[in-house]
């Protein structure tokens, strides 16, 4: 018996107990003192023992419903404060998803003041990640503070929000999304929001030379207790002399780490075109062979 219903059970069986113990005592002994005649006490004994019934099934009756309303008042508070929660996480989101769009406009502003693109670009760079990482933020804003981030629209917004910062549009590029209807909780999202920010960023970036567009798809399937992401390109695809193993940059080496955070693996296809997949358990770490897995994904195309 759960320990929220032991003491009203033990409280209720106490104070039957006790009234039906003074009843027999107390009832028995004014009966033989008030009747003499023993058939008038044996009917007396048997209006006793109905009366003693409906009395303390009126007992119980006012006892379980006293506690009943009590626990009807306890439910109504528990709910307040529950629906207070919700609205004070959807607010705190709000206010970090805004808190990092203040922090995008300084980036940018800061970028300004830069005369060498190479140096704008990596700020820009950086004010992309604050932004995926404040899309996560939004999603769980809309979701009234569940802590629960729908992968089909996060995956809509980022894809969006990337393909217009690299004109994908006037480029001729295509974004396609399929997140699957996969729900995920805020880590997981964010990590994988964060990777998939990064594979998606190199794909309009490099998959498509100046002047040809073409179609980015990024997908996302549940299987089993696993994850699989794919951000996949029908460009010409990685250079033969390019072993995505061995390439170093600022992009690869936050793709190496959040793999090793989650645990998961990341590989490279292509030509024709290029696919990445990248692998992760749903919830929590997988295996030390997937931890070894991780570690040779530390490499990877250039962002």
């Amino acid at each position: 018996m759960s320990s929220p219903f032991l003491w009203p059970a033990l409280r209720i069986s106490a104070l039957y107990a006790l009234f039906g113990w003074v009843w027999i005592v107390f009832s028995d002994q004014a009966v033989e003192a008030l009747v003499s005649d023993p058939g008038l006490r044996a009917l007396m004994q048997t209006y006793k023992g109905a009366f003693f019934v409906c009395l303390t099934a009126g007992l119980l009756f006012v006892l379980l419903c006293g506690e009943l309303r009590t626990r009807e008042r306890d439910r109504a508070r528990l709910r307040a404060l529950l629906d207070e929660q919700v609205v004070l996480l959807s607010e705190l989101h709000h206010r970090v998803k805004n808190n990092m769009q203040t922090a995008v406009g300084l980036v940018e502003l800061q970028a300004a003041q830069f005369a060498d693109p190479a140096d704008r670009a990596r700020l820009a760079d950086c004010a992309r990640r604050i932004r995926a990482l404040g899309l996560v933020h939004e999603a769980l804003s809309r979701e009234g503070g569940q802590g629960l981030v729908h992968m089909d629209r996060y995956l809509d917004s980022l894809g969006g929000e990337l393909l217009h910062a690299y004109d994908g549009q006037r480029r001729g590029v295509t974004l396609e999304v399929d997140g699957g209807g996969v729900v995920l909780g805020v880590d997981r999202a964010t990590f994988l929001g964060l990777a998939l920010a990064e594979l998606l960023t190199n794909a309009f970036k490099h998959a498509f030379p100046a002047g040809t567009g073409g179609t980015v798809r990024v997908t996302l399937r549940a299987d089993g207790d696993w994850l699989e992401a794919e951000v996949a390109d029908d460009g010409p695809g990685l250079p033969t002399d390019l072993d995505p193993d061995t390439v170093q940059s600022m992009g690869m080496t936050i793709l190496g780490g959040l793999t090793a955070q989650m645990r998961g693996s990341l590989e490279f296809f292509g030509p024709p075109g290029t696919r990445a997949v990248l692998r992760v358990p749903r919830e929590g770490a997988g295996g030390p062979e997937d931890a070894r897995r991780a570690g040779g994904a530390e490499g990877g195309a250039a962002t």
